[in-house]
């Protein structure tokens, strides 16, 4: 077993994919779907009350 890099670079590459891909799903379920009136009111804010959702 090589301690200096016990796993092949092919699974570190699916592992590294994986996560992206899971944190990427998190983080769009989590803005979009559970933070969807403080996003509201940001653009609100932002935009000096023009636009509206």
């Amino acid at each position: 077993m090589n301690y200096n890099n016990p796993l092949p670079q092919s699974i570190n590459n699916i592992i590294r994919l994986t996560t992206i891909v899971l944190f990427a799903l998190f983080s769009f379920i989590y803005l979009f779907c559970m933070q969807n009136d403080v996003l509201a009111e940001a653009q609100y804010v932002f935009s000096s009350g023009y636009t509206t959702y």
